[in-house]
């Protein structure tokens, strides 16, 4: 039998839906994983976590298809986005994932359209000046 398997890496945690070509759920996963409100507008997310939770659901759905005649014919990922997160030369993170909730850059959005202006940043990049943006 062919199937998609589809996996969301989330905010609050990932999922994984193993789906036949007729779009019946033949297996699913699924985990929860936190973030940290640091102070008002920062908020942030142990970076490992999205590996570690991709890990785990895709293993679940391995283990409960092992001994069907499964045959994979993609895999569709999807993730959070945007977040931040620095890595050094070896792609190790360097800090927590700055998740899309936080507005810590509240300031600079201020002075970006103080200093600026809005229609000139909006021409250049073809995003709105906010602090939500990386």
């Amino acid at each position: 039998m062919k199937c998609v398997l589809g996996v969301d890496i989330g905010t609050s945690g990932a999922r994984a839906v193993l789906l036949n070509k007729n779009g019946k759920i033949i297996n699913a996963s699924n985990t929860t994983h936190g973030y940290n409100i640091i102070k008002t507008g920062w908020v942030e997310q142990d970076a490992d976590v999205y590996w570690e939770s991709f890990c785990k659901i895709t293993k679940d759905i391995r283990k409960q298809i092992e001994n069907k005649q499964i045959e994979l014919s993609c895999i569709c990922i999807s993730g959070l986005g945007p977040t931040v997160i620095p890595v050094n030369k070896l792609r190790n993170p360097l800090y927590p994932a700055i998740l899309w909730l936080d507005r810590r850059a509240i300031e600079e959005e201020e002075w970006l359209k103080n200093n600026i202006g809005e229609e000139k940043i909006f021409n250049i990049t073809k995003n709105v000046i906010s602090s939500y943006y990386g």
